[in-house]
C-alpha cells in the first residue's frame, strides 16, 4: 500500500474511531481502536527506509507501545497496565528527542531550557495537586507518570533549532496535545468519575492528533537528514 494511502487510512479510522466515540458503538470502537497505532507505525516505517535509524526505532517503540496501551484502556480493569504501557511509550519519545539534543551542534543555553521547562513543570504541578485528594491507591503511579510526560514534553521543547522549524513546531505540537489528551483522561477517571461531558471524544481527537503532529514532525527531520547526506 502507498504510503499517502496508509495516512489517508490512518485518517478514516480515526473518522470512524472519533464516530464510534460519539455514539457509544463499542463494538465499533474495539474493532477500529486496536488498528490505529498499527497503520500509522507502518506509515512510519515505511517512510523512514530503506535505513532505519536510531531515531526512527524508538519513535517505532513508542508507536508500539501506544498500541499497547490504546489496547488495555479499552478495558477498564486494564488502567494500570495502559499506564505502564503509555509511560514506557513517552519513555521512547523522550530518548529520541534526548538524542536530537546530544548530537546538534547547537545547543540551547540553559536559561533558555529553563523557560522552554518552566511551563510544563507549572502545568503538570498544578493538575497534580489538583487530582491529589482524588487519586488514593494510584498516587504514585500517576505521579510518576505525570513526571515522565512533564520531561517528555520538555524534551520536546528544547530539541535544538537545527531539527528545522516544521519538524520543531510539529513535534512540540503534538507533545502538548498529548498531555492535553492524557489530562483529560486523569480528570474524567479522578475526578468525574468517567462522566466528564464528552470526554472520550476530547481524548481521542487529541490523541490521535498528537501522535500524527509526531510522527510527521520525526520524518520531517528525518528526511531532512538523510538530504544533507
Amino acid at each position: 500500500m502507498k504510503n499517502k494511502n496508509l495516512i489517508l487510512l490512518y485518517a478514516l479510522l480515526c473518522i470512524i474511531e472519533i464516530t464510534a466515540e460519539y455514539f457509544k458503538t463499542d463494538i465499533l470502537r474495539y474493532i477500529v481502536k486496536p488498528t490505529l497505532m498499527i497503520v500509522l507505525s507502518l506509515y512510519f516505517y515505511q517512510e523512514s527506509k530503506p535505513d532505519i535509524s536510531p531515531f526512527a526505532k524508538k519513535i517505532l517503540a513508542a508507536l508500539v507501545f501506544s498500541w499497547g496501551g490504546d489496547v488495555f484502556l479499552m478495558f477498564p480493569d486494564y488502567f494500570l497496565p495502559g499506564l505502564i504501557s503509555f509511560l514506557i511509550a513517552h519513555v521512547f519519545y523522550i530518548l529520541a528527542f534526548t538524542e536530537n539534543v546530544h548530537r546538534a551542534s547547537e545547543r540551547r543555553s540553559a536559561v533558555n531550557i529553563l523557560l522552554l521547562a518552566f511551563p510544563f513543570l507549572f502545568f503538570s504541578s498544578v493538575l497534580f495537586s489538583f487530582l491529589l485528594p482524588n487519586l488514593g491507591e494510584m498516587t504514585l503511579p500517576v505521579g510518576v507518570y505525570t513526571s515522565v510526560i512533564t520531561v517528555m514534553g520538555i524534551s520536546a521543547a528544547i530539541r535544538p533549532p537545527g531539527v528545522g522549524k516544521q519538524s520543531y513546531v510539529m513535534v512540540l505540537s503534538g507533545a502538548v496535545i498529548f498531555m492535553l489528551s492524557d489530562s483529560t483522561i486523569a480528570l474524567n477517571k479522578f475526578m468525574y468519575n468517567g462522566e466528564l461531558p464528552y470526554a472520550r471524544i476530547v481524548i481521542m481527537v487529541t490523541y490521535l492528533l498528537a501522535q500524527y503532529l509526531i510522527v510527521k514532525g520525526c520524518l520531517n527531520y528525518i528526511h531532512s537528514q538523510k538530504k544533507s547526506k
